[in-house]
């Protein structure tokens, strides 16, 4: 080191220091810089997933007014499934009070119908399918009406007549609880159009599924006043017989016959005038009422 000049000493220094930097550099400063390269990638993803839920964040306030929206246009079109007879069952799962609820509900319009009840008899709950109703056009094809349609235009209205029976018909059916009822009752014509009219517009889900009547003119009804007015016509005399001397013979006078009036019903059960006896099946529907969500508020 004596013999080397300043100049030799300086270069000698000078890539002393190079070295240390170039090692330090491999030893600290690259893994350093690898680490902050990862860290970087993990920073931009993670900032992407961020955006992505901060977005969905942002999304939630109109989520749930869209989701609040729907459950009000749901219940709104479900209320009808709601059934009053069936609120006991809906809170608690419990069919045992149905029967004595759907009595109860019958029987205001029985009574203002004017309604004799001979029998009653409400059938256990069940689960049922509630088909679709809707109307399937009779549509007619043949050869010479398919060739004539070169355009096309036949089929495509017969597809869109035909739209609404191919999309329901690929629904689901849903399922809904039914308790049904059947009724024997006695009533004038205008107490049983009466009694029909009040369950048409009862606001709960419930449809006369059948009915049957014994006498359509209700004992008479309207063709009995037409009978009425109608002049009696008095009965052809008899001729009695004669003997041999042409002196007219006694018989004796035989018991008319009972003539059946037209209050008597098939069983024989008297009724009054104007009534007749009518069997009427009705079915009540019902279905839980939609849980409010819960969004968090």
């Amino acid at each position: 080191m004596k013999d080397m000049s300043n100049r030799d000493k300086m270069i000698i220094i000078i890539l002393t220091i190079i070295i240390v930097l170039v090692a330090g550099f491999f030893a600290l400063i690259r893994p350093t810089y690898k680490n902050f390269v990862a860290d970087t990638e993990t920073f931009n993803t993670t900032q992407q997933e961020w955006d992505g839920i901060e977005a969905k964040i942002n999304a939630i306030p109109g989520l749930k007014t869209n989701i609040t929206e729907i459950y009000n246009e749901s219940t709104s079109i479900a209320k009808i499934f709601v059934n009053e007879a069936f609120a006991d069952a809906n809170k608690n799962y419990d069919d045992r009070k149905v029967a004595v609820a759907v009595d109860e509900h019958l029987q205001p319009a029985i009574d203002e119908s004017k309604l004799k009840v001979d029998k009653l008899e409400i059938a256990k709950t069940v689960a049922e399918e509630v088909e679709y109703f809707y109307y399937t056009p009779n549509v007619v094809t043949y050869s010479l009406l398919e060739a004539a349609d070169i355009n096309g235009n036949y089929a495509e209205e017969i597809t869109e007549k035909l739209k609404a029976d191919v999309v329901l018909a690929e629904k689901e059916l849903a399922e809904v609880q039914v308790s049904s009822v059947k009724l024997e009752v006695a009533g004038e014509k205008d107490g049983l159009l009466d009694f029909l009219d009040k369950i048409q517009e009862d606001k709960n889900a419930v449809l006369v599924t059948a009915f049957t009547i014994d006498d359509y003119q209700f004992q008479g009804g309207l063709d009995e006043e037409e009978e009425q007015t109608q002049p009696t016509q008095a009965p052809a005399p008899v001729e009695p017989e004669l003997d041999e001397e042409g002196n007219p013979i006694e018989t004796p006078t035989e018991a008319a016959a009972p003539v059946e009036t037209p209050t008597q019903t098939s069983n024989n059960t008297p009724l009054e005038v104007g009534f007749s006896k009518m069997e009427i099946e009705i079915s009540f529907y019902n279905a839980k009422p939609i849980d409010q969500p819960d969004l968090g508020d």
